[in-house]
């Protein structure tokens, strides 16, 4: 089964590739939710790591 997930959660993608959010709470769900899918498409804003924030 798939999963779409459509959020207006803005996340980050870091240098090295990885991704991540400052909404935690959002992160947990969404890890929780992808144990019960074969895929998980999420579509969201995406902003560059900024060390200084």
């Amino acid at each position: 089964m798939r999963l779409g997930i459509i959020s207006d959660c803005v996340h980050i993608q870091k240098p090295d590739g990885s991704v991540g959010t400052e909404t935690h709470i959002l992160l947990h769900q969404l890890e929780s939710l992808a144990d019960y899918f074969d895929e998980v498409t999420i579509a969201c804003p995406f902003i560059a790591y900024d060390q200084i924030k």
